[in-house]
């Protein structure tokens, strides 16, 4: 038996900011379990036969010598027609950077007018007292002290700024290819200029404070924009967040209805735990509700995955500022105020959402038609590698057409989609898989080839088995406008690889196909396999007639944004032969 005083509403938020961490952390947790288990699932699904040895087909008459042209990525490129993807997806960003700087300033003033600001205004106005102001400042400025300065002021009007325009711009720079530490390299700086100049005013606490709650912003920022756990944390975060504060209402208004009365039973009882048990089945529900709706949506393309991760990370970030911002309330009328200001923030959210959408349909107005799909062929390597390079690569050609590829145990968990993630949740994930011939035609036929609403392609995420594997990448590669061929860490014992190289010269004319290779590779072992898989091609390739053929292949050194923004620009120009289009998906 224990006492439990009444908390008021400051106390409720502030724990409810507090269990909004808890959120985020144990969603984190749940989606790299998950993540895991999710690719160990696909391998079991795909099976582990053992492939035979490709025949390699006959020789069926002289063929035109092929000329395989080896080039480095680090030579200047013409942009040519890629310009006008690489201008679309500038636009786009920056309306997104732009509106999210908007939201996020509006947010704060509106926290901070609402809950602090208004009631220190007027406190200093009826009895000519500053303390409050002087606390004010105090809170901005994370615990200094009654000696606190504000000089010099450039430091902290700097300090100021970046408070309000980082965690925009932070979102923005995720979806760019751009290294992360020189994404992180300027707020480093900036703090480290502001605890400078200010722990000689203060103690220890406040920069303590500054380098938490900084690194809990960019922590944020990086786990929901990593792709390799964006598509299950996203919805879990935003599930548990909605579901977390719309059952908070509830607690805060019983704790406000009794807080007045006077009772001397204030012991912990049965039927406590009882109710505090439903709040918790109400809760889960709630949850388990709002994944559906996700899932069912993301269907529907009512957003993108993209979308789904900036509004996880800015429902987070609202309700945490919002809770810090209670905690100065107290009472029925502070409650009445915290509705009112709440009623604000979600008519400011859609102001703002209603402007981007319609910035953004302006952009899109202007787009280039899309470039057709893009098929990457691969060797099955280190997950870390593939999925670094495929993550940058995509933030450039989701602009330009759809990505198709061939699951594996490399990539199966580089990309996890929400209806992805809910399919495993609800253990279907066998139902996503090709396992007869009869549903390769169908599964072609039901990729997505239409823009989601932030202007970007969907990844087509293809599984298949053993058994129908080869026959899916045949058919990939008749419909593709352009085939990506990753050789990096390529040896003729690679069986699967091989066949797709002798059956990518048979399928393909080779105008369309970019060959990619490391810094690592032998330029001279991978022309000999290519030539000889080109003199092997049968007399029904698009290549027998082929005058002056001609192969390129991209040496990738580094892996770096410039390289990365190269090799987009060289698979863009690629010509685009007539081919039938795949129908779109019915939504």
């Amino acid at each position: 038996m224990f006492s439990l005083a009444p908390p008021d509403v400051g106390t409720v938020l502030l724990a409810m900011t507090l269990a909004v961490i808890v959120v985020v952390l144990l969603s984190v947790v749940l989606a790299l379990l998950f993540r895991r288990r999710y690719v160990a699932a696909v391998v079991r699904l795909q099976g582990r036969s053992q492939m035979a040895p490709n025949a390699e087909p006959a020789p069926a008459g002289s063929v035109a010598e092929l000329r395989v042209k080896i080039e480095a990525l680090a030579d200047d490129a013409d942009p040519g027609a890629g310009a006008l993807i690489l201008s679309l997806r500038r636009k786009l960003l920056t309306a997104q950077v732009v509106c999210d700087v908007v939201f996020w300033c509006g947010f704060v003033v509106l926290c901070l007018v609402g809950s602090l600001l208004a009631t220190t205004l007027l406190h200093a106005i009826r009895n000519s007292d500053t303390s409050m102001i002087r606390m004010a400042f105090r809170l901005l400025s994370l615990g200094f002290d009654s000696d606190f300065s504000v000089v010099p002021v450039w430091v902290n009007v700097l300090f100021g700024v970046m408070w309000l325009v980082v965690p925009p711009v932070l979102v923005g720079a995720t979806h760019t290819a751009l290294p992360r530490w020189q994404i992180y390299l300027p707020i480093v700086l900036v703090v480290a200029v502001w605890i400078a100049e200010t722990v000689h005013v203060s103690d220890f606490g406040a920069p303590i404070a500054v380098v938490v709650v900084i690194a809990a912003v960019g922590g944020a920022v990086l786990l929901l924009h990593d792709p390799r756990v964006r598509g299950a944390a996203s919805p879990l975060i935003l599930a548990l967040s909605i579901s977390l504060s719309a059952w908070t209402i509830v607690p805060v208004g019983i704790v406000l209805h009794f807080q007045g009365m006077e009772s001397n039973d204030t012991a912990f009882s049965v039927s406590d735990a009882l109710v505090l048990a439903v709040w918790f089945l109400l809760a889960a529900a709630t949850a388990a509700g709002v994944l559906f709706l996700l899932a069912r949506n993301y269907q529907r393309k009512r957003f993108s995955d993209i979308q789904l991760a900036d509004v996880a990370f800015w429902a987070l970030t609202a309700v945490a500022a919002f809770g810090a911002s209670g905690t100065v309330a107290t009472g029925v009328g502070s409650l009445r105020r915290l509705v009112a200001l709440a009623a604000a923030l979600a008519a400011w959210t859609v102001i703002v959402m209603l402007v981007r959408r319609r910035w953004r349909g302006r952009v899109l107005r202007s787009a280039p038609p899309p470039a057709g799909g893009l098929l990457i062929l691969r060797v099955f390597k280190r997950a870390a590698q593939s999925e670094v390079f495929i993550d940058r690569l995509l933030s450039l050609w989701r602009f330009a057409g759809p990505v198709d590829f061939i699951a594996g145990p490399d990539l199966a968990g580089a990309s996890i989609e929400p209806d992805e993630f809910f399919t495993f949740m609800r253990r279907r994930l066998a139902d996503r898989f090709v396992r007869t011939t009869a549903e390769i035609d169908p599964a072609i036929d039901h990729l997505d080839r239409v823009r989601d609403p932030d202007g970007r392609f969907r990844v087509n995420e293809l599984f298949c088995t053993q058994d129908t594997w080869r026959e899916m990448v045949g058919r990939l590669m008749g419909q593709a406008s352009v085939v990506l061929l990753d050789l990096r860490e390529y040896s003729p014992s690679r069986a699967g690889t091989r066949y797709e190289i002798y059956h990518l010269m048979n399928a393909v004319s080779v105008e369309r196909v970019i060959v990619l290779i490391g810094r690592r590779e032998d330029a001279g072992a991978i022309e000999a396999e290519l030539s000889g898989a080109w003199a092997a091609m049968s007399d029904r390739s698009p290549n027998r007639r082929a005058l002056t053929p001609e192969l390129q292949v991209c040496r990738l050194v580094s892996g770096s944004a410039a390289e990365v923004t190269r090799l987009f620009l060289r698979t863009y120009g690629v010509p685009v032969q007539p081919r039938a289009r795949s129908h779109p998906r019915q939504n």
